[in-house]
């Protein structure tokens, strides 16, 4: 367990990296929908133009927002592995066929892999930022930077 640092301290940094990812996608979508109610306003442009570079959002076909390649995507992957990962937690707590020392194993096994996974989509998460900051130039406050 070299290396490890406090599991709380990993959910409670993926929890604020990801709850930020959401105001982030918040902010996005509604300078888009301001966007499209006037598209030829210059400040909603230029806003658009750097916003959509922070966060790599692209409008796809039909006019709709393309987070594929977006530098907040990967919290949506990572909440439906995180939701697949406590499922297996809770099953392994409910098994009565397992003996205590192979129920302790099992859980700490989940339990770093949830911990692996929330470090990994931040790890992502940052350098997509950092990626992305760089192509755009100097932003005011870059997701992965706060």
């Amino acid at each position: 367990l070299v290396g490890r640092t406090n599991a709380r301290a990993t959910q409670d940094r993926y929890y604020l990296y990801r709850n930020r990812a959401s105001e982030d996608k918040n902010r996005v979508r509604a300078l888009y929908k301001s966007l499209q109610k006037d598209p030829d306003n210059p400040d909603l442009v230029a806003q658009w133009k750097r916003i959509s570079a922070q966060f790599n959002v692209e409008i796809g076909y039909g006019g709709d927002l393309d987070w594929t390649a977006s530098t907040l995507k990967i919290f949506d992957a990572t909440d439906d592995r995180l939701k697949e990962l406590r499922e297996q937690l809770t099953d392994v707590q409910a098994d009565d066929g397992l003996g205590r020392a192979d129920r302790v194993a099992r859980e700490r096994e989940i339990t770093l892999q949830i911990e692996d996974l929330q470090r990994a989509a931040i790890k992502t998460h940052l350098d997509m930022a950092a990626i992305a900051a760089s192509k755009s130039g100097p932003v005011d406050e870059v997701a992965g930077a706060r």
